[in-house]
């Protein structure tokens, strides 16, 4: 026979086993229920162990998570890992679509698809990218209602228009990306030599706001050395004209909420909360280097960065050291860069 069994650490006051198709009675804490499922129909089946669980819940005690705790993590023999697709160039991002299927970015332009149904892999389309330092392919996001609409968002750099890294919408049908659905939210002006810690993740919150991230777009030189780049002489590199720049889109963490004809408006809570000529409203989090990757608690929308420091390994007259940080921005703010870095 094929049986179930359901377990609730739920403290209930029965003390003796139910017998019939579902055992049921204490076990340590709470309670467990072990119930024989042939050879009933689908339908019963479902009925019983309905049953089976509120046999083992007791709906008059409150459930208080606080207490539960785990000493060790669980064994690895637990875990099996399956791969999926192998040789690719530069993935940079992949979504998990509710049916299964995953679609990766590579940052030379490519888009494939992995079909969990053939468990097989295929390109779905290519955008035409400047394919230089981190130019390219560099962000996705899936549109919170990606099901129903296809909607995909791209964070690219086109090679029609290599002056701009855009934020566009396109439309996945059929398995196919149609490149002629795109809409542009977004063109950000850049300096293509300067093409370092570009733009990078995207994510959307419960809201339907969309982040994006990009970095100062500012290459080292051998003069600062892995320190901070901060040189305002004429015509040299300086991450101030981005990352503490608060008319610049770059070094920074950004958020807008896209609608539905293609166009965006500013979620209330950014950092600006109107454009004056001289800051932009887009702007959540300033002051990052390059924050390459971040992700947003599914609960509470708290933001979790990190961010690619310098290349200095000891400090000195220049500067402190370099450090790569995990930050959380539980507030819109200037998060230091170029003046401050690590614990401050």
């Amino acid at each position: 026979p094929r049986f179930h069994t359901i377990f609730s650490h739920v403290a209930s006051s029965k003390t003796k086993f139910n017998i019939g198709p579902i055992l049921s009675g204490p076990f340590g804490k709470g309670q467990v229920a072990l119930i024989n499922t042939e050879p009933a129909a689908p339908g019963e089946q479902k009925a019983l162990i309905s049953e089976g669980i509120s046999k083992v819940t007791n709906q008059d005690a409150p459930l208080d998570y606080n207490n539960l705790s785990t000493s060790l993590a669980p064994p690895d023999h637990w875990f099996v890992v399956d791969t999926l697709a192998m040789s690719f160039n530069e993935p940079i991002e992949m979504e998990l679509t509710k049916n299964g299927d995953v679609i990766i970015i590579e940052r030379a332009g490519a888009i494939k698809m992995y079909e969990s149904d053939y468990r097989s892999i295929k390109t779905i389309g290519q955008l035409p990218v400047v394919f230089s330092q981190s130019n390219g392919l560099n962000g996705m996001a899936l549109d919170p209602d990606f099901e129903n609409t296809g909607f995909v968002f791209f964070s690219y750099t086109p090679l029609a228009d290599p002056g701009y890294h855009r934020i566009s919408r396109f439309k996945i049908s059929s398995d196919s990306l149609f490149l002629q659905s795109e809409r542009i939210l977004l063109e950000i002006p850049i300096d293509i030599e300067n093409g370092w810690h570009g733009i990078n993740a995207m994510e959307f919150d419960s809201k339907g706001s969309l982040y994006f991230a990009i970095g100062d777009f500012t290459i080292q030189t051998n003069e600062v050395a892995g320190y901070a780049q901060i040189d305002e002489r004429r015509g040299r590199n300086d991450s101030q004209r981005t990352s503490a720049n608060t008319n610049n889109l770059q070094g920074k963490i950004n958020r807008i909420h896209p609608e539905k004809d293609g166009t965006y408006t500013i979620p209330e809570g950014n950092l600006f909360p109107d454009s004056d000529g001289l800051t932009k409203p887009e702007i959540f989090v300033m002051g990052c280097r390059n924050p390459y990757r971040f992700i947003l608690d599914t609960h509470t929308d708290l933001l979790y960065f990190g961010d690619v420091g310098p290349d200095a390994l000891e400090n000195g007259e220049k500067g402190p050291r370099g450090y790569d940080q995990l930050n959380i921005a539980e507030t819109p703010g200037y998060y230091g860069w170029p003046y401050l870095v690590a614990d401050n």
